[in-house]
């Protein structure tokens, strides 16, 4: 296949514009796989009469020595504020005409458009101004028949074991936050620490470095988190764990035992599903400075019957049961529409933007977050779980891409509707899963620019919703090697129940904890 751009689609520069839009001709070529290159022209007449407009609204507002106000000469003008008035034009006209040829062609435009030399663009004395520029755009392709798909559907039951597992963590989850001043860092045990990530190889902290200017994109420090949180895992877990989003294989192993004031440096190579492209696959240094210790230590069966409003032990068991089985329910559920994605990703075949932007990379995470959340998993757990995607390989990520582009067309071929009471009910179960209040979480969402994610969110799960329910649906005994795939969601389900019922006197301080790791956590993120 030959790599030279291929025409696709050339405005008549002869035909008549359409009503009230200015005049331009575009010219649309394939530049790659899903990107487009558009040349746009504008004409002469439409340069002057925007430079025109821009002299005469000057002409009116402008308070020159000498003269009143517009009555100064147009001479006069031209050569006080010509320079800045074609600055102001160039930049409109560029703006309006892409706007304009992406809305006369029907592009479904993602990510930001790459203006060619940008810089060097100026607007002519006469004739014609020609500028290119490169877009990436939704793939075009076809889907499979979204009727009569083979899904089983796993039988799952909750057994007396896993009741007894869960009542043991719930204790854990309900229990208080205690700070540790005379031991040191322990398994199981939250590490309140400062943070720097320096680019490089065994690299310093800066002795000059004080904050990170928000838009430092060449400075040695890529990021900074004065408080934030890291959990020490045990062998149970390898010693894995994450600091800022980041997984360290020997977090634990590095951190356990270590006192307050502790300094750890760890030197390492950037994760390849990273947003942020400078820590992408690159050799980057995190410096830890442990500030302070805070240990969990468990609620007993009495505390939690007070905090729930239960009369005994066996009423919290049955809470906990009933909890497991609606959970169950959700893991059913994601396991079917597992197998309708892997069908549909299985059936359709089309090529992706060559490079994943950092925009695109954040977009996945935060909706795989969202989903996470909804399905009850713990904050802790869906830190860890972001932090092993961001480890994986791009080629995980370029799947989850083309699912994207897979299911935003198939909502639209079912005309898949979300409206408002929708999004707010999964904000309420959101935040009543994790124990806060529904106003907060959407506030927070909004800050955070997590809420068009959670739209994609809610319309996926509609999407695949209703394609299992024309489905040809087997119903199978539960797998011996998936049996402990739903425990890992189960264990945080109860979160929802409890959290419902609860005073959150008894949890206070950890409800805190995990706001603060939160706001961490979106910082590491933007």
């Amino acid at each position: 296949m030959s790599d030279e751009p291929v025409a696709t689609d050339v405005v008549d520069e002869n035909a008549e514009p359409a009503e009230d839009k200015p005049e331009q001709t575009v010219t649309i070529e394939d530049s790659g796989p899903a990107r487009k290159k558009l040349t746009i022209e504008l004409p002469e007449s439409r340069i002057k009469a925007a430079i025109g407009d821009s002299y005469d609204q000057l002409k009116d507002e402008a308070q020159i020595p000498g003269f009143r106000r517009g009555r100064a000469p147009k001479r006069l003008i031209e050569k006080r504020f010509g320079s800045s008035i074609k600055d102001d034009v160039r930049g409109q006209l560029l703006s309006e005409s892409y706007s304009q040829a992406i809305e006369d062609n029907e592009l479904d435009v993602i990510g930001e458009p790459d203006v060619k030399d940008a810089e060097n663009i100026e607007l002519p004395d006469e004739g014609s101004l020609t500028y290119e520029v490169e877009v990436e755009v939704v793939p075009d392709f076809e889907l499979p028949g979204l009727e009569g798909v083979d899904v089983e559907k796993p039988i799952i039951e909750i057994t007396d074991g896993q009741i007894d597992e869960e009542l043991t963590k719930l204790a854990e989850r309900n229990g208080q936050m205690t700070p540790i001043t005379d031991s040191d860092i322990q398994v199981g045990d939250y590490g309140e620490v400062e943070v720097h990530i320096v680019a490089g190889e065994d690299a310093a902290i800066p002795e000059d470095f004080t904050e990170l200017a928000e838009d430092d994109e060449e400075g040695p420090v890529l990021a900074h988190h004065p408080f934030t949180y890291i959990l020490v895992h045990g062998e149970d877990k390898e010693h894995k764990g994450h600091v800022v989003g980041i997984v360290v294989d020997d977090l634990g192993k590095r951190m356990a035992g270590k006192k307050i004031g502790h300094k750890e440096v760890i030197s390492m190579t950037g994760p390849e599903g990273h947003e942020v492209e400078r820590i992408k696959g690159q050799p980057i240094t995190i410096h830890i400075h442990l500030k302070g210790i805070q240990r969990v230590v468990p609620a007993t069966v009495d505390d939690m019957l007070e905090a729930f409003g239960l009369e005994n032990e066996d009423e919290l068991k049955t809470e906990i049961r009933n909890s497991l089985e609606a959970n169950a329910e959700r893991d059913q559920n994601l396991r079917m529409h597992e197998q309708i994605c892997d069908y549909l990703s299985d059936r359709v075949t089309f090529e992706l933007p060559e490079g994943l932007s950092g925009r695109q990379t954040a977009r996945l995470l935060q909706r795989q977050g969202m989903e996470m959340a909804y399905q009850g998993m713990s904050k802790d757990d869906i830190d860890a779980k972001l932090a092993e995607m961001r480890s994986s390989s791009e080629e995980q990520a370029r799947k989850e891409l083309k699912l994207f582009f897979i299911l935003d067309k198939a909502s639209k071929q079912l005309e898949i509707e979300v409206d408002d009471a929708e999004l707010n009910g999964r904000i309420a179960q959101m935040a009543m899963q994790q124990g806060r209040r529904p106003e907060k979480v959407r506030q927070e969402m909004i800050h955070n620019g997590q809420f068009d994610q959670l739209y994609v969110s809610v319309r996926d799960q509609k999407t695949l919703d209703a394609i299992v329910e024309k489905a040809n649906v087997k119903e199978v005994e539960e797998k011996k090697d998936e049996a402990t795939k739903p425990a890992s969601k189960k264990k945080s389900s109860k979160k929802k129940s409890s959290k419902k019922k609860s005073s959150k006197k008894k949890t206070a301080k950890k409800t805190d904890s995990e706001d603060a790791g939160a706001d961490e956590s979106s910082d590491s993120d933007s």
